[in-house]
């Protein structure tokens, strides 16, 4: 089916690679996270804050250049994927437009410019290791969200291809995992709600058509016609069986986006000697409806690393990213339940922390790119 060609909800002024001109300073934050704040200026300016959240709460100190390098390894992948061909949200611009914009100038490694978009309301995670959720229902013996995997497989194996699992961003920061046949039922929901697909009355007008010949164009699955054709709810029907179907072609583009994007990424991980077990992706819609991968991409706030050398199966992960905080409150009984207080955080363990970052960094990215950022 043919993208939607009607009135898009956001567009960017501005080219991606040049930067646009601005007339005013950044005044006030139109939406904050636990860890990110967005600002809008034609486009969006993220600031990828020092905070540091457990559990859905945010401790109460800052951690040295976690922001900044959460910035730079996003950054770096998203440059990395434009080279070969993917669309991401990311448009280049000089440190001198986030302090023309009115930010500090020590501020400005943490920020970054990307394109408006019309935001999906999921997340995918990708794996290329059987873990976690996935290998709990293999050693139950079922299904995985649709997937189905070879006998003698043991926890941590690498899977033959990636799998991708949706799942519904929650607002209170939870994500919950449900099956692609679910995901396609409330993406074409959410499409017809926010009317970015077009309607079925204008397209029979359009092409001259009645309700059944319109009817017999339609995918099966997404519109049983023969039971419907003479009803009164025929239009509202239909109206959901076009964003039945667009669900559908998003999805597949999607989940084949995922599985190359993942693999690109893993690879170049792998030959800078860090495992990238999974990781989570956003994507939206651009004023075009191209799909556009979206917000942070494979930094260690979305991912599981781990080390080559001190990975085996049945392996516990011994990630480099924030699991030493939650380690940490696991340890003082700090679940997030009930609202414990946020418990406080020496200044040593914000230094492993810090470190772990940056180390990170220097590893996906290069030391003489993380320079930049530092």
């Amino acid at each position: 089916m043919q993208k939607p060609n009607e009135k898009a909800q956001y567009k960017s002024s501005n080219e991606k690679g040049s930067e646009m001109e601005y007339h005013a300073p950044i005044t006030k934050i139109v939406k904050t996270g636990n860890v990110r704040d967005m600002h809008v200026f034609n486009g969006l300016i993220f600031d990828t804050s020092n905070r540091l959240s457990a559990f859905d709460g945010v401790i109460n100190v800052d951690v040295p250049l976690k922001g900044a390098m959460l910035n730079c390894i996003s950054q770096y992948n998203k440059m990395l994927l434009n080279n070969q061909g993917f669309i991401t949200d990311y448009i280049p611009v000089s440190k001198n437009f986030f302090t023309a914009a009115g930010f500090d100038a020590q501020d400005v490694n943490r920020l970054s410019y990307a394109e408006s978009l019309t935001m999906l309301p999921f997340k995918f995670i990708v794996s290329g290791y059987l873990v976690g959720s996935a290998y709990k229902a293999y050693a139950k013996g079922i299904s995985y969200s649709g997937y189905t995997f070879s006998e003698g497989l043991q926890k941590g194996d690498k899977l033959p291809e990636p799998i991708v699992t949706p799942a519904i961003k929650e607002e209170n920061g939870h994500d919950h995992p449900i099956t692609q046949d679910e995901c396609i039922e409330q993406l074409a929901l959410w499409l017809r709600n926010n009317s970015i697909v077009p309607d079925a009355e204008d397209i029979c007008k359009c092409y001259n058509f009645d309700f059944y010949t319109f009817a017999c164009q339609m995918d099966h699955d997404s519109f049983d016609f023969a039971d419907y054709y003479s009803s009164d709810e025929d239009w509202e029907y239909a109206k959901y069986a076009i964003a039945y179907q667009y669900a559908k072609d998003y999805l597949k583009t999607i989940y084949e986006q995922c599985s190359a994007i993942y693999s690109i990424l893993s690879e170049h991980c792998e030959n800078a000697g860090v495992m990238l077990i999974n990781t989570k992706f956003e994507f939206g819609l651009n004023y075009n409806y191209d799909v556009v991968l979206a917000n942070e991409v494979a930094t260690p706030d979305y991912s599981y690393f781990a080390f080559p050398s001190g990975y085996t199966p049945n392996f516990k992960i011994l990630s480099m990213d924030k699991q030493i905080v939650h380690d940490y409150c696991k340890t003082i009984g700090f679940k997030g339940h009930n609202n414990q207080p946020i418990p406080e955080i020496s200044e040593e363990l914000l230094k492993k922390i810090s470190d772990r970052y940056v180390y990170i960094a220097k590893l996906i990215c290069g030391e003489e790119f993380v320079k930049q950022y530092m």
